[in-house]
């Protein structure tokens, strides 16, 4: 039986013997077999059956085109001619004088025409750099990464993973993952950055021409408009103060971004003056405030300040003191006659002239001692009252003054006041020529014999001898105390007796005093001291070295008053 193997078609075959072909099947390179032999060839029986057995194998199969080799129908089975010597021009019924030709293959190992490779069965589908199975070329797309792709998914889609196998990055042309644009070049001054990212202030990218400088935030050498940092541009950099995107000096924030403030020389919108300090008096005020009268700061042509633009309150209405010899009667003024002389109504103080103003406005007033008191040696008219001379020529004598003769001018100094007291009694100095005097009271006036009284001579009478003996002879009279006062009846001395007590204690300026001479004027200022208010002391026996006897008298008027 003879088969023939058409492409895409079943096999046919013809009930014709097998030859044989002796060394096997002929090669696909043999030379197809032809109808004519050589000359020196005889014809073979089989020849013809075995042509018309291809001729019908032929028939069996329907004519159509070959899927390995295009243009040869599948029912026409090539045939190749033996070569010589091969064994196929022996005898006749030799199996090798016919041989059917195997077609075309993918995977025969031999590239045919519609082949781009065939290594046989080293074609591989999996393998790197082969030739695939289907003898195509290995190419992107296929599945296999092979040694000049990155990659290789299977197909040829971008955005998922693999592009045209390569691994897809920044600049590939195609947008994927976390990029938000690609244009494929690294360019970073175009529409989107070597970084994939839209180009912006603040990605660290200087797009020029509209942006100056771009440091991504990092620094503050680049604002966040991207632009070179300059006072005015809104953005306030280390060295600045403040920045209000203007270079406007009378707003908040200075033409050199600095915090308007008063003294910095620069006008500002709520500054009515500004010159460059914070002191007040110069005409412009530590707030920068025009200086004017009556806004409490002493300013340049003021004399005073009080805060308001009144006259009378000792700042007038122009800020100038107000003073006395101004003409404007103010502050503690009594009156202003516009100078300042005395003794025309209104005092060189401004006070209106009067009696016990301090003033001694001759000729009406002989003294002023600012008082009411009428018992002093200013009267209440401004006169000088009576000196202790001036109401008895006798009291002359300083070393004197506590004697009888000072004691009778000190009696009619009580009475012209409309006191008559049995006697008057000087206590003590308040200045030089003047003198405390007082009205004595509660005391009887009695006789009584000068040959007992032996110590009372003249200029000796309120010595403490003289004193002594006079206390006896009050006692002897039923009293407890007593003094000279004068002489009496038909060699009598006068003198003032009175009940009461005596006191011995140790006096200042008393104790020690002499027995015969006056009752020096310091102790009897300190005996006053110490009988107290309204009261003068006398001395009523002989001093001790540390102590001194004496009683305490009651005075019902007391003043001073001048010895001339």
């Amino acid at each position: 039986m003879v088969c023939a193997f058409p492409l895409g078609a079943a096999p046919a075959c013809s009930d014709l013997p097998e030859r044989d072909f002796g060394g096997g099947l002929p090669s696909r390179d043999a030379p197809l077999l032809s109808n004519s032999h050589g000359p020196d060839q005889e014809s073979d029986p089989f020849e013809a059956d075995e042509s018309n057995s291809l001729e019908a194998s032929a028939s069996l199969a329907p004519a159509a085109p070959s899927p390995m080799m295009p243009g040869l129908p599948a029912s026409s089975p090539e045939t190749r001619v033996p070569a010589p010597g091969d064994g196929s021009d022996g005898p006749p019924n030799a199996a090798s004088s016919v041989t059917p030709i195997l077609p075309p293959v993918c995977g025969d190992g031999h590239i045919d025409p519609n082949e781009a490779c065939d290594d046989g069965t080293n074609n591989s589908d999996t393998r790197p750099n082969a030739c695939r199975i289907n003898c195509t070329l290995a190419r992107c797309g296929d599945g296999v990464t092979d040694d000049d792709e990155a990659c290789d998914d299977g197909n040829l889609i971008s955005n998922d993973g693999c592009n045209a196998c390569a691994l897809p990055y920044c600049g590939d042309g195609v947008v994927q993952g976390t990029e938000a644009c690609d244009d494929g070049n690294d360019v970073d001054e175009d529409v989107c950055s070597t970084a994939c990212r839209v180009p912006g202030c603040g990605d660290g990218i200087t797009q020029s021409p509209h942006e100056e400088c771009d440091d991504g935030q990092v620094t503050d050498n680049c604002t966040a408009a991207c632009k070179r940092p300059v006072c005015g541009d809104g953005f306030t950099q280390p060295d600045e103060e403040c920045d209000d995107g203007n270079t406007v000096n009378n707003d908040t924030c200075t033409a050199a971004c600095r915090r308007a403030a008063c003294g910095d020389g620069i006008l500002s919108f709520d500054e009515s003056c500004e010159d460059g300090n914070t002191t007040n008096g110069d005409g412009c005020s530590a707030h920068c405030q025009l200086e004017v009268c009556g806004d409490g700061i002493l300013s340049l042509g003021e004399t005073c300040e009080d805060g308001n633009t009144l006259d009378g309150d000792g700042c007038s209405a122009t800020c100038q003191t107000e003073v006395c010899g101004d003409s404007k009667t103010t502050g503690l003024e009594q009156c202003d006659d516009g100078n300042r002389t005395d003794n025309d109504g209104c005092s060189a103080q401004c006070r209106v002239e009067m009696c016990g103003d301090g003033i001694v406005q001759k000729p009406r007033e002989d003294c002023e001692d600012l008082n009411t008191v009428d018992t002093d040696v200013c009267r209440n008219g401004c006169k000088h009252a009576a000196s202790l001379n001036a109401l008895s020529s006798s009291c002359a004598n300083v070393d004197q003054i506590t004697q009888t003769v000072c004691m009778v001018a000190a009696d009619k100094w009580c009475q012209q006041y409309n006191h008559d007291p049995i006697a008057g009694l000087i206590t003590g100095r308040k200045a030089d020529n003047e003198y405390y005097v007082g009205c004595i009271s509660g005391f009887t006036q009695k006789e009584y014999a000068s040959s007992s009284l032996n110590q009372c001579q003249p200029g000796r009478q309120q010595s403490p001898a003289c004193l002594e003996q006079i206390n006896g002879a009050c006692r002897t009279l039923g009293y407890a105390r007593g003094f000279y006062l004068g002489s009496g009846s038909s060699g009598n001395y006068t003198i003032a007796c009175a009940s009461g007590s005596v006191v011995t204690a140790s006096i200042q300026n008393c104790n020690g005093i002499s027995d015969t001479s006056p009752v020096p004027v310091a102790c009897a200022h300190a005996l006053a001291s110490k009988c107290g208010s309204n009261k003068g002391g006398m001395i009523q026996a002989r001093a001790q070295s540390s102590q001194v006897t004496y009683t305490c008298i009651d005075l019902t008027l007391t003043g001073t008053v001048r010895q001339f």
